[in-house]
């Protein structure tokens, strides 16, 4: 607790500190706001990107910022129920307000980066509405902007990043998928062409080098099945960031797959420790997650009937950004009923599983439980 006194005392002095002294520019502070967003501080983030879009209208990711950190603020406030169509509403705004500049700066390398920001930020808007086509459409439309803001400057490691993101999640799509973007697109490359680009933008981007390691540890833990290359970026960031849960949560499942019992133990008691610090719909997201992370420790150590009754606890609650971690948790339910020789019930929670659509590492190996029983290596 002590703790927590002195980081908010020390955040609340820098931020006097940068808004009362002329000496601090506006690209210093667009990169505070971007840390306060990161720390969950999404008021400030958002007051100080509202106070830097109006002091300079060309930087341009301010009014980003500003709309990520009012979707933020609206989590906090309603959770996942609240009213997308506002903030849709205001990405067009913003876009056609843009494109109307851009027509008498056709080379703006900035301008091009954040109206694909911005039609990036509406497809996980549409994900969250669920649809579809218009989120496919706003996701291609924002790869012609960052196309065009890497043929102004190929050193943009944001618009690579953002281009490395849009072509990893090709590659793992289903094959209509890749047909329809090779058919529209260009060639989206290997998967490993684009997790360097990713990667690049770790060291090298400006204002996304925070999300390009959030994306790695993700990927590397839910995509690709390498718990050690995910907490590489997630320990990092519960070090720089250690007021967001999200980073602690991503390092506790990771040292789980890892079978590092003792260590995610201890992890998850401090994660729960944190809890009591955050905004009730964000605590309430955070308490079912571990939920989930109980579940897989009570796994780990072979407590079964636990296991079963915190897992079924999980699935049973629909929430869409937590479809990933319910088709881990079906995996996990079905090899348990393996191990105990149900092969029936294993059946069923694998081809759950598989239900979920997701593309990660857990759909695959339902598949492959499906055929061949699991056993308990």
């Amino acid at each position: 607790m002590e703790k927590h006194k002195k980081s908010i005392l020390f955040l609340l002095i820098l931020i006097s500190s940068i808004c009362l002294s002329s000496d601090i520019s506006n690209d210093e502070k667009l990169q505070f706001a971007i840390d306060e967003m990161y720390r969950m501080n999404y008021q400030s983030s958002f007051t100080l990107f509202n106070e830097i879009a109006i002091d300079d209208s060309n930087l341009f990711f301010a009014s980003v910022g500003m709309l990520m950190s009012k979707r933020f603020l609206m989590l906090e406030e309603s959770g996942y129920s609240f009213d997308s169509e506002i903030l849709i509403h205001k990405v067009d705004s913003i876009s056609n307000n843009w494109n109307n500049r851009l027509q008498k700066n056709p080379t703006n390398e900035d301008l091009h980066l954040c109206i694909g920001l911005l039609l990036g930020f509406k497809s996980r808007l549409m994900l969250i509405e669920k649809k579809w086509l218009k989120l496919f459409t706003s996701g291609y439309n924002s790869v012609k902007y960052f196309n065009k803001t890497i043929d102004s400057n190929p050193e943009n490691y944001d618009a690579q990043f953002c281009i490395g993101m849009y072509n990893f999640g090709i590659s793992v799509s289903p094959m209509y998928i890749k047909l329809v973007t090779k058919l529209f697109m260009n060639d989206p490359g290997t998967k490993s062409e684009n997790l360097e680009m990713i990667k690049h933008a770790t060291i090298k981007g400006q204002y996304l080098n925070y999300e390009a390691m959030s994306s790695l540890a993700f990927i590397y833990l839910y995509f690709e099945n390498l718990p050690q290359e995910s907490m590489i970026y997630s320990k990092l960031l519960v070090e720089m960031f250690p007021e967001n849960p999200f980073y602690s949560f991503l390092t506790c499942l990771s040292l789980l797959q890892e079978n590092k019992i003792s260590e995610a133990t201890l992890s998850i008691s401090e994660l729960k420790d944190e809890l009591q610090h955050l905004n009730k719909f964000i605590r309430q997201e955070y308490e079912y997650r571990i939920i989930f992370l109980d579940g897989l420790l009570a796994i780990k150590n072979e407590e079964y009937k636990n296991a079963e009754k915190l897992f079924l606890n999980f699935i049973n609650r629909n929430i869409l950004e937590l479809d990933h971690l319910h088709a881990i948790a079906c995996l996990e339910l079905g090899k348990m009923y393996d191990i105990k020789g149900n092969r029936k019930k294993a059946k069923t929670y694998y081809r759950k599983t598989i239900s979920y659509k997701a593309h990660f590492s857990s759909e695959h190996m339902a598949k492959e439980y499906l055929q061949n029983q699991f056993r308990n290596r």
